[in-house]
């Protein structure tokens, strides 16, 4: 049985109507903005601010433990999620599953293997797709390349039907493609990280986002509380007028930060009430 909530569709309907009323653009703002959007959390502002000073978010812990949860809906056990809802994030088939019954269930996917991902591509070609298509759909080579429409963006040239990836959006190169915003631009589309269908056990743990660098899109793993390892640790610009974040047992002022298990791995608290991690090298470990 699948019941819809309605929550959803409120703090999606509230949060845009506030940011559009306001021009702001809250990918600019600091913090964890895409996972709190994807959450369904409600941003919380000052008057006369753009940017959130923080969230208030849906309390996962009021799930029920025997249900998994996506986009607003409830699924049980052995139920499928419509293969339309998961297009965007290139898996198919996902129910929800329960392996072990002292844990919550969760989502099980078939994630696309795409004919491009295996074996060499050909330099003298271009692969094309359609705007829902994970996989591509075709290929452009000598002749069709010079002839295809072209499309520009950032000092660079795309073909049609060729991808174009800035910050969390994908776009598509077609005729008519509006090189100055990408942000409500009809050929770009945001990603979508998935989170309650691929992380929902880090959410419930309250682990915490890591990303890699200055791209906050989709986290690159999680960092999770480990109560006999983790302490607060003081930069001297905390705010203590505001709320702060929580991880675990333990209460993040503002601009304060956790201590690093990896010194190439910084946490710290910018908008709550999640704190975020930026790793700042590649690990080859």
């Amino acid at each position: 049985m699948i019941i819809k909530i309605l929550w959803t569709l409120n703090v999606l309907v509230i949060s845009l109507t506030y940011i559009e009323a306001n021009n702001c653009d809250l990918s600019e703002c600091p913090g964890v903005q895409k996972l709190y959007g994807e959450l369904g959390c409600t941003p919380i502002f000052n008057d006369g601010d753009c940017c959130p000073v923080k969230y208030e978010c849906p309390d996962m812990q009021s799930w029920r433990k025997d249900k998994c949860y996506f986009d607003g809906e409830e699924y049980s056990v052995r139920d499928k999620i419509p293969s339309g809802k998961t297009k965007q994030n290139c898996v198919a088939s996902c129910f929800c599953s329960q392996f072990n019954p002292d844990e919550r269930p969760k989502f099980t996917c078939a994630h696309f293997d795409c004919a491009e991902f295996f074996g060499p591509r050909n330099p003298d070609c271009t692969l094309i797709y359609d705007e829902d298509s994970c996989c591509s759909t075709g290929k452009l080579c000598g002749e069709e390349r010079a002839k295809a429409h072209k499309c520009y963006f950032e000092d660079k040239e795309y073909l049609a039907g060729e991808k174009i990836h800035k910050g969390c959006y994908k776009c598509l190169c077609q005729p008519g493609f509006d090189n100055s915003t990408i942000v409500g631009n009809p050929h770009c589309k945001e990603v979508s990280c998935g989170l309650h269908l691929h992380y929902v056990r880090e959410l419930f743990e309250g682990c915490i986002p890591v990303y890699f660098q200055n791209n906050k899109c989709c986290p690159i793993t999680w960092r999770c509380p480990d109560a006999n390892k983790d302490e607060v640790i003081s930069t001297g610009r905390s705010e203590s007028n505001r709320d702060a974040c929580t991880f675990g047992k333990l209460t993040i002022p503002v601009g304060d930060a956790l201590n690093n298990h990896d010194n190439k791995v910084t946490c710290s608290c910018l908008t709550p009430p999640h704190a975020q991690c930026i790793r700042t090298e590649a690990s080859y470990d």
